[in-house]
């Protein structure tokens, strides 16, 4: 007889079978179920869990023959009618293990066989008699007929109120189909629960001590010593060579520098004249401005500190003074009308007075500077020649010039 090999994929637990009959119902049957996998083995006790119509589930153990698992076919598989079958594996030998490996569900199917016991006389009424008796019965019956489940039942009442039952059952399920195409795979399942960490494993035995290095040679900390006699100073450094020595003369007064000079500048008008005057160390230069038939117009404004003058043109002249107070060596000042940008003008100023050392005598040079932040803004120092601070408050003199447009 031919054995039914049964070839089942570990990933997919898909399973398919050389043949989906194992027999007729009565045969002796000497086949083999031989169980293998076309990916990757699975190790461990195999069981085949079944089915059969009308019972309840059981399982017979299988014997492992190298990279199968083998089972020959038994009585209970040899009754007609469709046997439901699932290979289990599982780790060890205890039945209660949860497996390690499920099949999907698979069928095997015994064919119906008549297995007569009675022996049937020679002579059989005609078919036409048997249809005339059935056809005059029937004027004379009433049938009913109900399904529950997978059972009709058919009740028969005759004329004289006897009952005939009859019950017909649902046909055997025909044998498995071919394997369709291997579906989607499944959304991944939600992780598993962390498994506990391992136990530490045992320390290992600590290894030899090695040698002992040389002694290494005597360290030698240097020492340093500063001295001064007169305008020389001696640095003297021991160390384990002995002792070295340098000397160092002070270095001899400079020469004076140039005194410093503070530019000036004023604008006067009268009419259509105005005249600019800038005063530095290399004289006054000053420049007229005739705007009688240049159709350029002037707007003119001053206050207490500030005069400007601006021009239609985009020429802007404003002047005025700024108080630096005292122990402080700058001030602060903010043009009435912005120029365009911090490119697009010049500033000069000088120093109007300031304490009782500004004149006479006594007079110390002062140096201003000023510096631009922005457009409007920015800062005029006010320093002495000797780098020491002012203690009262001094006025300082400012001019600016250039383009507001």
């Amino acid at each position: 007889m031919e054995n039914i090999n049964i070839l089942i994929n570990k990933k997919t637990r898909q399973v398919n079978l050389s043949k989906s009959v194992i027999g007729n119902d009565g045969e002796n049957l000497q086949e083999n179920l031989i169980f293998s996998f076309n990916d990757e083995f699975v190790n461990g006790t195999a069981r085949l869990e079944l089915i059969k119509q009308g019972l309840a589930a059981s399982y017979v153990m299988l014997e492992k023959v190298g990279e199968t698992y083998q089972l020959p076919v038994q009585s209970v598989m040899t009754k007609g009618g469709r046997l439901t079958m699932q290979l289990v594996i599982t780790e060890g030998t205890n039945n209660e293990e949860i497996p390690i490996f499920k099949s999907n569900v698979f069928y095997l199917v015994v064919n119906s066989s008549i297995n007569a016991e009675i022996e049937e006389d020679e002579e059989y009424p005609q078919w036409i008699d048997v249809a005339n008796t059935k056809l005059n019965e029937l004027d004379n019956i009433d049938i009913d007929i109900e399904k529950v489940n997978h059972t009709a039942t058919i009740t028969i009442t005759k004329k004289d109120e006897t009952q005939e039952i009859v019950n017909i059952y649902d046909g055997e399920q025909g044998p498995q189909g071919i394997q369709g195409p291997e579906g989607p795979a499944g959304k991944d399942g939600k992780d598993g629960v962390d498994g506990k960490d391992g136990k530490d494993g045992t320390n290992g035995t600590n290894g030899k001590d090695g040698k002992d290095g040389e002694n290494g040679q005597d360290g030698y900390s240097p020492i340093a010593n500063v001295s001064k006699s007169g305008n020389v100073a001696t640095i003297s450094i021991t160390d384990k060579n002995g002792t070295t020595s340098a000397t160092i003369n002070d270095g001899t007064n400079g020469t004076n520098g140039v005194d410093g000079f503070s530019p000036s500048a004023s604008v006067s008008q009268s009419g259509n004249i105005t005249t600019i005057s800038i005063t530095d160390k290399e004289g006054t230069t000053t420049a007229s401005i005739d705007t009688s038939n240049a159709g350029i117009t002037i707007d003119t404004g001053s206050n207490e500190y500030v005069t400007y003058l601006k021009f239609s043109n985009g020429i802007l002249i404003q002047y005025g003074v700024v108080i630096a107070p005292g122990n402080q060596n700058y001030a602060d000042y903010t043009l009435p009308i912005a120029y365009k940008n911090k490119d697009s003008y010049e500033i000069f100023a000088n120093t109007y007075y300031g304490g009782n050392d500004y004149s006479g005598s006594n007079a110390i040079v002062t140096i201003t500077t000023p510096q631009k932040v922005n457009e409007n803004t920015g800062w005029i120092y006010n320093v002495r020649s000797n780098s020491s601070t002012f203690a009262t408050p001094r006025m300082l003199n400012w001019f600016t010039i250039g383009f507001w447009k």
